[in-house]
């Protein structure tokens, strides 16, 4: 129609679901037990509400993931096409690294936003 697109990132999201993207909470609100992320903090509502664990994933996909524990929900994100963005490969690696308790969960949470806040200044 004319109208200029830029896409920085080559994805492989499909044109069908773009417009039904939402944001996603990579770990869910209500977790199961045996979930790594199932921790007791004074601020896991927080961290799990913030910035730092938010991510686009198209609402289809959104609603098969539902409370799926982050451990096993990448999945999803491959059948969405996102397998290759860069911000599921580290989410990806912080998690091996909180699985092998080489880090916190609360500092997945606190990395992956400070990393998205940066990587929004650099854009603009």
């Amino acid at each position: 129609d004319g109208t200029l697109t830029i896409k920085p990132i080559n994805l492989n999201v499909s044109s069908n679901t773009t417009g039904l993207m939402e944001l996603d909470h990579m770990v869910a609100r209500n977790l199961e037990d045996s979930s790594i992320f199932n921790f007791d903090h004074a601020e896991r509502d927080i961290f799990v509400n913030g910035l730092g664990n938010m991510m686009p994933l198209p609402k289809v996909d959104n609603i098969h993931k539902s409370n799926e524990s982050l451990e096993t929900a990448f999945e999803y994100y491959e059948d969405a096409g996102l397998d290759g963005h860069f911000l599921i490969k580290h989410a990806k690696e912080s998690v091996e690294e909180v699985i092998a308790k080489t880090k916190n969960p609360e500092d997945f949470f606190t990395e992956r936003k400070t990393n998205l806040i940066n990587y929004f200044k650099q854009i603009i």
